[in-house]
């Protein structure tokens, strides 16, 4: 049981509980954005610990990194004209994510903290919860049963296409199928490491969603406005 419980998936969904304790119990704390950093950074470490791994003191050098990066990703989308593209802060993540990689390659000191799916799962915990409490009571008993039904119609049958169609295997097929029906990316990202699947395949749906993603993010209100959709 305890051996499960140091299981990333685990330790994430943990950390994500913990942090919305905190919003709820501390909300003057979580709104200050240098003492949420440390309340993260502080419950990521237990996390990265409690997994099984041993730190040298490399893991708030390595955190600190990819705080950094992040804050670069959030101040390049705030400029007034990229800001006026749409482009928020995540796609110029996953830029710099790839620059990194395809250039110098992630340095050994970096590495520890790099965690992507631990960070999102933690992300997806504190997502769900808004939407349970708030969307749920909304949409009512009816609209949570159409929303299980769109989300297993459209996961399937993408599945159905991707094996059947176009001969993909088993682990790609799940890994669109779930970026498809889902929330793309970060969707992709939990379900890679609920089956164990492979970084390159994954790194190939999350470019795939990101290359269909962007041009249709101005597309598509062209496109309704032209079908005569209302806003």
């Amino acid at each position: 049981m305890l051996k499960s419980l140091r299981s990333e998936d685990w330790v994430s969904t943990l950390m994500g509980i913990v942090i919305l304790v905190f919003v709820v119990l501390l909300p003057s704390v979580m709104k200050n954005t240098l003492y949420m950093s440390l309340v993260v950074a502080a419950l990521a470490y237990l996390g990265y610990l409690f997994m099984g791994n041993k730190d040298k003191g490399q893991f708030f050098l390595s955190f600190i990194g990819i705080y950094l990066l992040a804050l670069l990703a959030g101040y390049i989308a705030g400029i007034s004209k990229i800001k006026a593209l749409g482009l928020e802060s995540v796609f110029f993540a996953v830029l710099i994510g790839l620059l990194i990689r395809n250039t110098v390659g992630l340095p050994k000191w970096l590495a520890p903290a790099a965690r992507s799916e631990y960070y999102i799962k933690a992300g997806l915990v504190i997502l769900g919860s808004s939407i349970l409490f708030n969307e749920i009571m909304k949409a009512g008993a009816l609209g949570m049963i159409q929303a299980i039904i769109v989300v297993l119609s459209v996961w399937y049958f993408s599945f159905w296409v991707s094996r059947r169609l176009f001969k993909i295997d088993q682990e790609m097929s799940m890994l669109l199928s779930s970026a498809v029906s889902i929330c793309g990316v970060s969707a992709a990202i939990a379900t890679s490491g609920a089956i164990k699947g492979e970084p390159k395949k994954l790194s190939f749906v999350i470019s795939l969603v990101l290359i269909v993603a962007i041009p249709m993010m101005y597309l598509l209100p062209y496109l309704s406005k032209w079908i005569g959709l209302s806003e």
